[in-house]
């Protein structure tokens, strides 16, 4: 049976602690732009493009690159069910 901290890491080009990492700092990413969009929700005049500067940054972050490559190819191994849900192991994406 493969190491379950190290069998996606693998997958995507990565080593535990480079996936670590990579994964921390997007997700911190992720939830700052996320709590400026609740601020800019209540308080329109604040955070006005922080929300949509934060997707469009991350986007280019995973789609540039060797991480382009790698997260290309891990995402070829998944198939679409009839509902248009992924069929995936828990935890997988990013």
């Amino acid at each position: 049976m493969e190491n379950p901290f190290t069998q996606h890491c693998r997958s995507v080009g990565e080593t535990y602690g480079q996936h670590f990492m990579f994964a921390a700092s997007f997700g911190t990413q992720m939830v700052r732009g996320g709590l400026a969009c609740i601020v800019h929700a209540a308080l329109p005049f604040c955070f006005l493009r922080t929300g949509s500067t934060t997707v469009l940054r991350l986007h280019e972050r995973i789609t540039t690159g060797a991480r382009k490559h790698n997260v290309q190819n891990y995402a070829r191994r998944f198939n679409a069910d009839a509902r248009g849900l992924w069929r995936n192991e828990i935890g997988a994406g990013i």
